[in-house]
């Protein structure tokens, strides 16, 4: 798992995690200010996280799952 924390809310953002073929495996709309992401289920790999917010792209971040 990982948490999203935001500094404020709107409503348009997505969490968006895709596997090291490129593949989105994973859509999250948060609720509210801190978002917790369960990948548990996943398997063991490398995994992107994007953060979008209408529509354009603000963060990227990798994350290897053991």
């Amino acid at each position: 798992e990982f948490e999203v924390k935001l500094n404020s809310f709107n409503g348009s953002l997505k969490v968006k995690v895709y596997n090291s073929m490129g593949q989105l495996v994973l859509f999250v709309k948060p609720e509210g200010l801190n978002t917790t992401v369960n990948i548990t289920e996943m398997s063991s790999g490398i995994y992107f996280v994007r953060l979008e917010d209408n529509g354009i792209e603000s963060f990227n971040y990798k994350i290897i799952k053991n």
